[in-house]
């Protein structure tokens, strides 16, 4: 399933959408080998792969990133990645990539977000499309409450926490 004019999240909320509508009530359809009517029921099967979209999916930002697989942590430099140790780290879960998660949401409210979410995903292998435009939109508003100019006087470290604190609080 692809579309160059929808976005990933898009087509599979739709997919799912029509999946569960038609896992409660049924498709009926006619079995033309025992001439008769028959309902299929259906549900999603979802398989391991590796491609961007799935990545997106996963909240995992893919090859671009020293991790580029999220549930299993695979990943750092080559050399440990060719190591014994390396190739047999695997221990990540999907409360991992909610910790990470949860600890990039942290990052917005410091000096040099964009920076520290930039590392975090580039050492965690997490990137989360849902959540990243909240992401994007404390770290915009903490660098108009930061700067300061002629005639503009940046607001205290205290302050700016706290308005993008409840910027954040509103946003989720």
């Amino acid at each position: 399933m692809s579309s160059p004019h929808a976005a990933p999240m898009e087509m599979m909320s739709a997919m799912e959408e029509s999946i569960r509508k038609a896992a409660e009530s049924g498709v009926f359809t006619w079995d033309c080998k025992h001439e008769e009517e028959v309902m299929l029921e259906l549900y999603g099967l979802f398989l391991g792969g590796n491609n961007p979209m799935q990545a997106e999916e996963c909240s995992q930002a893919g090859l671009h990133c020293n991790y580029f697989c999220r549930t299993c942590e695979v990943g750092r430099t080559k050399e440990y990645k060719e190591s014994d140790e390396g190739y047999k780290r695997k221990h990540c879960t999907p409360a991992g990539t909610a910790e990470e998660i949860h600890t990039q949401f942290s990052s917005v409210l410091a000096l040099c977000a964009t920076e520290k979410i930039k590392k975090s995903v580039a050492s965690s292998g997490v990137k989360d499309t849902i959540t990243g435009y909240i992401l994007e939109t404390v770290i915009e508003l903490g660098k108009k409450l930061r700067k300061w100019g002629a005639g503009v006087q940046a607001k205290p470290e205290a302050e700016v926490k706290a308005i993008l604190e409840k910027q954040l609080e509103d946003l989720l």
